[in-house]
């Protein structure tokens, strides 16, 4: 990202708004640029277009500023697009066969709910250049439920700009709804699965930042990049095709780092037993996010089995103690829900498991009152069901009686 910014920071000093255009349009660019930069930029490029020695794409950059950055100029959205609208027709009386001033001009009337005027100009600007986001956008305008016409959906637009795929697969998985039919979802995550690996075929076919070679202006928007690859995942994950989802998840690490690409490239390591992967993530999830109690608890037993396993009992008594203290401040109520009770479950069989290893195990360690209550949401859980046997086996050697151990076991 500081590579585009800085290649977009020297266009703009040498007056070329179109290079300028060219490397940021579709990018997450504003976002990793601080207020003061953003409004020094507009400032400058709007003296340029307003004392005619810029060209239509000082107007069109305006445009591209205050679609994405109006809030730190004005409170009104309505005034910034109207502002948007004039600028793009300033660029199209300069140009009017420019695709981005119609599209623009669309994005205008769209945001401020005109929709026959952003129609017509969204059209007008996919017929002078093909643009497979906007195409995604105009299918959804055209029809009132999408996913009920998901099988009418043209064929492709051929956009060079890899984020154009990215930002089609995320409007296209909007059209998923409670009520969409299975049919209906196969065919949108088919979809879905086809732009995002067009998306990364893009940036793979402009020399990515990881291969070393020289990278087109798309291939250096990481953050796009890595959310592509991160979405990617999901799918190949739900499809259970956990080799792809890791390896496209892996390859969305090797740029950036968040906690949904970890948490996704966790599940695939689970599902293919990468136990010492997945653990690696959990601890790394664990210790630097902040992450809720279910997510916690989750990763903590994930991590504990293979700590254990591995003789690092100490280690496993460590987590297990955040682990309960999280739980504690849970409310009763959250404390007896399915995925938290369950969870809790496991995390206190590696505690004991843990404890017997180390020779420490007492009696009053035990709580198999766990277990039981996450067999109330489901009596056949066969693992649940084994959390049981292994309580009563530690039960047994260190001579729990009565109460609870009664009442259970006999």
């Amino acid at each position: 990202m500081d590579r585009l910014i800085s290649q977009g920071m020297h266009a703009f000093s040498q007056g070329d708004h179109a290079r300028m255009h060219a490397l940021w349009s579709g990018t997450t660019v504003f976002s990793h640029l601080d207020n003061e930069a953003i409004a020094s930029l507009l400032t400058s490029i709007q003296a340029t277009a307003e004392s005619g020695q810029g060209s239509e794409w000082s107007w069109l950059m305006l445009c591209l500023v205050y679609l994405d950055s109006s809030d730190q100029f004005t409170e009104d959205r309505s005034a910034a697009l109207r502002q948007v609208g004039e600028w793009a027709q300033r660029a199209l009386a300069m140009s009017p066969g420019n695709a981005y001033g119609h599209r623009y001009l669309g994005s205008a009337h769209y945001w401020l709910d005109e929709p026959e005027p952003a129609l017509a100009a969204y059209r007008k600007s996919h017929a002078l250049q093909p643009q497979v986001d906007l195409q995604a956008r105009i299918f959804e305008m055209e029809h009132a439920v999408p996913w009920r016409s998901i099988f009418s959906y043209p064929e492709l637009a051929d956009s060079p700009a890899a984020p154009d795929y990215y930002t089609a697969g995320v409007t296209v998985g909007k059209w998923k709804r409670p009520d969409t039919d299975a049919a209906a979802l196969q065919e949108i995550e088919r979809l879905q699965t086809t732009l995002y690996e067009r998306c990364l075929e893009r940036f793979a076919s402009a020399g990515t930042p990881a291969n070393g070679q020289e990278a087109a202006p798309t291939a250096l928007d990481i953050h796009t990049y890595a959310m592509c690859c991160n979405n990617l995942g999901v799918l190949y994950n739900a499809q259970e095709q956990y080799e792809q989802a890791a390896a496209v998840l892996e390859a969305g690490l090797q740029q950036t780092c968040f906690q949904a690409l970890l948490e996704n490239l966790r599940h695939a390591y689970r599902q293919l037993g990468n136990r010492k992967q997945a653990t690696d993530l959990s601890l790394l999830l664990m210790e630097d996010y902040a992450l809720d109690t279910g997510l916690y608890l989750d990763c903590a037993q994930t991590a504990c089995a293979y700590l254990n396993e591995t003789s690092h009992h100490q280690d496993v008594l460590d987590i297990v103690a955040e682990a309960e203290r999280r739980y504690a401040q849970l409310s009763p109520q959250q404390q007896q829900a399915q995925w938290e009770v369950r969870s809790m479950s496991f995390v206190h069989a590696h505690k004991v498991t843990a404890l017997r290893a180390l020779g420490q195990l007492k009696a009053s360690h035990l709580q198999p009152e766990l277990v039981e209550i996450a067999l109330r949401h489901d009596p056949g859980d066969a693992q649940l069901l084994g959390i049981r046997a292994h309580m009563q086996g530690a039960r047994q050697q260190v001579g729990g009686k009565g109460g609870f151990w009664s009442r259970l076991f006999g």
